[in-house]
């Protein structure tokens, strides 16, 4: 019969942990930093911390580009790319929508 606790966590997988934790916050004080010096204000910054959280959603999400085309020649499943077009279609969109709502209503 098996125990209803769950198993203790390995050496590896506490300094891991401990790892993470130490750059979460050692990120802080160079956050504070980047926004007190950055040119523009905290608008930049904070874009480049949205654009970095979801680099890394993606990176492991494993939606690239590469693994889509990889997929469509080891698997020969094309969808993946479809999707991975559609995604790129949609960013593009975004973009210009974005770029065209600057340009109109801010001075």
């Amino acid at each position: 019969m098996r125990s209803a606790t769950k198993p203790a966590l390995t050496v590896f997988a506490l300094a891991a942990r401990r790892q993470k934790l130490a750059l979460a916050l050692a990120g802080l004080p160079l956050l504070g930093v980047a926004m007190q010096v950055a040119p523009g204000g905290w608008r930049p910054v904070t874009l480049w911390i949205i654009g970095l959280v979801l680099g890394v959603a993606l990176y492991h999400a494993s939606f690239g580009f590469a693994s889509a085309y990889r997929r469509m020649i080891s698997m020969n499943l094309v969808h993946y790319v479809s999707a991975n077009a559609t995604y790129l279609l949609t960013r593009l969109f975004a973009l210009f929508l974005f770029s065209w709502c600057v340009r109109t209503w801010l001075p």
